[in-house]
């Protein structure tokens, strides 16, 4: 079978999905660099498949995009977004935002705006709960008119996020035209932060072009606790990764949420980001317990520091040099 075929295929499956209710929607965690409480969570489509299983968006939405597919299927995402977004109310200090990724497809429906209108009413979802994100392959499409609808969202109440920046050729030439409310940088710049000299001028670079701009800064793919003290110590206001969290289901969502807030409730306020559980820390060192296993103890027990990172030699270690002090 050709790829033209295959691709017909997968969209005829891709028409029986959206309208048979196989689609679900995940979400990655956002943290506040300073202090790893949640500030919201982007939303991650994925088609259970009846027989290929669970696929990303990697698998089906070229085809999605280029059949028109990516209308109701972006329609669905907006529904299902603003509906937790409702939900997620009140889990935080403050409301969580909730992503939502916009393709260039939709942003050229001069009907979207309305439809967005109408969603957030009918879920009875404040706009300012929702962030909507816009890649630079979206934007080369018609900046034009990527701009009208984007700056009308604004208008609604909406924030709108620069996705994967700097991975395109229209960055600045779009910073220039939209006032927008976040930053995203692109993993493949944070890969290497710390350690590539190139990344991390890159993304110092971006991150002081975002402070001149007022827009706040927002790192994906953080891995590593020395990722995230770099960011914090440049300024970076936000980060999401596998350091933190990998997608979450709805349920699992909650169930991380519930414990950041426990993980909060330990935290000491006046203190640094490595105060959760210092009776447990001070405690188990003074029965002669090594840091290591005490980072070991406190991560298998599902104790996490308030940056919601796992513990290391490093910040038990900190905990015991504040408390000695």
């Amino acid at each position: 079978m050709t790829n033209r075929g295959r691709d017909a295929d997968l969209a005829t499956e891709l028409r029986v999905g959206i309208d048979t209710g196989q689609l679900r929607l995940w979400f990655q965690p956002i943290v506040a660099t300073g202090t790893g409480q949640p500030v919201g969570v982007e939303s991650l489509v994925r088609w259970q498949h009846p027989a290929r299983g669970l696929l990303g968006p990697a698998e089906f939405m070229e085809v999605a995009e280029t059949t028109g597919l990516v209308i109701p299927l972006g329609q669905w995402v907006l529904e299902e977004a603003c509906r937790v977004a409702v939900d997620l109310a009140g889990r935080a200090d403050g409301a969580l935002t909730v992503g939502v990724n916009l393709s260039g497809r939709q942003l050229s429906d001069l009907a979207f705006v309305d439809q967005v209108r109408s969603t957030l009413h009918a879920q009875g979802c404040p706009a300012g709960h929702v962030v909507f994100e816009v890649t630079e392959t979206a934007q080369a499409r018609d900046l034009a008119t990527v701009i009208d609808a984007l700056r009308q969202l604004q208008d609604l109440g909406a924030g709108v996020a620069l996705d994967d920046f700097g991975t395109g050729y229209s960055s600045l030439i779009y910073l220039k035209h939209v006032s927008a409310d976040d930053l995203k940088i692109d993993r493949s710049f944070i890969q290497g932060l710390g350690t590539d000299r190139i990344d991390t001028a890159i993304v110092t670079s971006l991150i002081r072009l975002a402070h001149e701009l007022n827009v706040r800064c927002v790192a994906k793919g953080v891995e590593t606790v020395e990722q995230l003290e770099l960011l914090d110590s440049l300024g970076c206001n936000f980060a999401q990764g596998y350091l933190f969290s990998r997608p979450l289901d709805e349920r699992a969502l909650g169930a991380w949420l519930d414990q950041r807030v426990h993980l909060g409730e330990l935290a000491v306020p006046e203190g640094d980001s490595y105060r959760p559980a210092v009776g447990t820390i001070v405690t188990m060192n003074k029965a002669g317990a090594s840091r290591q296993t005490i980072a070991a103890a406190l991560n298998a027990d599902g104790s996490r520091t308030v940056r919601g990172v796992r513990w290391s030699v490093r910040s038990v270690g900190q905990v015991l040099g504040d408390a000695v002090e």
